[in-house]
């Protein structure tokens, strides 16, 4: 199942989708081919949305379902020092 988050791309992310989406308008325009430039729409609203898609998240997964075993060492007795 995918998993879709609005606003939690990272700044890094939403720059590329900004170059490439710059990238297709320049290149439908110039070669007069504009539906490659309309192409450009959908990358643009994600990059403003900061859509994040992603796999299963398997780390919260697993913290969430994990059993907690602690870990105790030999019993202490006390001693009394004369």
């Amino acid at each position: 199942m995918m998993n879709i988050k609005f606003l939690s791309l990272r700044w890094e992310v939403t720059l590329l989708r900004y170059y490439l989406m710059m990238l297709l308008v320049i290149v439908g325009v110039f070669s007069g081919i504009y539906a490659i430039a309309f192409l450009g729409l959908p990358i643009f609203l994600s990059a403003i949305l900061g859509v994040s898609i992603g796999g299963k998240e398997t780390r919260n997964i697993a913290a969430n379902t994990a059993r907690i075993v602690r870990m105790e060492g030999e019993q202490r007795q006390e001693q009394k020092v004369s």
